[in-house]
């Protein structure tokens, strides 16, 4: 794919995403599939997803590109490692998995997002004359220095 029907790809599927409320996550063009990464705080529906594809195909369809690439619009899920800062502040509270670039491995809840990194609140337990005492620590970490961020899903006991 040229350079130019890539950057039309990626500005009609941002230009949608935009007026729907949400954010672009990942576009990834590969040498047959085109497949597009889109998600919004509030959370995307299967609406969404189709509204890009139309609104895409629509787009290009002057282009032979929808001859020679199958379409794909989804959301990033929950397993995937966080790609761009709106990511963060989706699930902002939740708890998170951080790995530094040097390797260092952090869980906590996520208590801050700003345009430099974000801040991770950790629990940690610990012993001291016999009793469980948990505290919490505050970690700030530049995105410079993430390496990958991850939900960690919990299930809780009632």
């Amino acid at each position: 794919m040229q350079k130019r029907e890539e950057e039309l790809v990626k500005y009609l599927v941002n230009e949608k995403i935009t007026e729907l409320g949400g954010f672009v996550v990942e576009v990834k063009i590969g040498k047959s599939k085109i497949e597009i990464m889109i998600d919004k705080i509030t959370g995307l529906t299967i609406d969404d997803c189709a509204s890009v594809s139309r609104h895409l195909h629509s787009g290009l369809e002057e282009s032979a590109l929808l001859e020679a690439y199958e379409v794909e619009v989804s959301s990033p899920g929950t397993s995937n490692a966080f790609k761009v800062r709106e990511q963060y502040e989706k699930y902002l509270g939740w708890k998170v998995k951080v790995i530094t670039n040097d390797g260092k491995e952090i869980t906590g809840n996520l208590a801050a997002v700003t345009n430099e990194g974000i801040t991770l609140n950790e629990q940690i337990t610990e012993r001291i004359d016999k009793k469980k005492v948990v505290r919490d620590e505050i970690t700030n970490f530049s995105f410079a220095d993430v390496k990958e961020t991850r939900l960690v899903l919990t299930i809780k006991n009632n």
